[in-house]
C-alpha cells in the first residue's frame, strides 16, 4: 500500500472515530430535550393541583369516586364531615387501644 492510501485510510479512521464520538452526547442532549418536553417540569414543591385537573383524562373514574367514602375523607375534619365518636372514645384491638378525642377544635386519635 502507497503512502497515499495509507494516509487516506487514517484520515478516514479519525473521521469516523470522531463521529462516533461526537454523536454519543449530541444523542444524549436530543433523548434529555425530548424527555423534558413530555413530562410535567417540577418546581421541587408538593402541591395540590385540584380534582378538576384529574377529571378531563378521568372522567368515569372521577364520576364513581366523587361523593364516595375515599371522595368524602379528603374533607377537611370538621363536626359536619367527621363522622366518628371523638367524645373520649376508646377503641381495642389486640393489645393496641386508641383513644379518640378533641383539642383546641382538632380532632386527634
Amino acid at each position: 500500500m502507497d503512502e497515499n492510501a495509507l494516509a487516506r485510510w487514517r484520515t478516514a479512521g479519525i473521521i469516523a472515530s470522531a463521529v462516533i464520538v461526537l454523536t454519543m452526547p449530541v444523542y444524549a442532549v436530543k433523548e434529555n430535550l425530548a424527555r423534558s418536553r413530555t413530562r410535567p417540569q417540577d418546581s421541587g414543591v408538593a402541591r395540590f393541583v385540584g380534582r378538576q385537573s384529574c377529571v378531563e383524562c378521568h372522567e368515569a373514574a372521577y364520576d364513581a369516586w366523587r361523593g364516595s367514602d375515599h371522595d368524602n375523607a379528603m374533607d377537611v375534619a370538621s363536626d359536619s364531615t367527621v363522622r366518628g365518636d371523638f367524645d373520649d372514645a376508646y377503641f381495642e384491638f389486640g393489645d393496641i387501644t386508641a383513644r379518640f378525642y378533641r383539642r383546641d377544635g382538632k380532632f386527634f386519635v
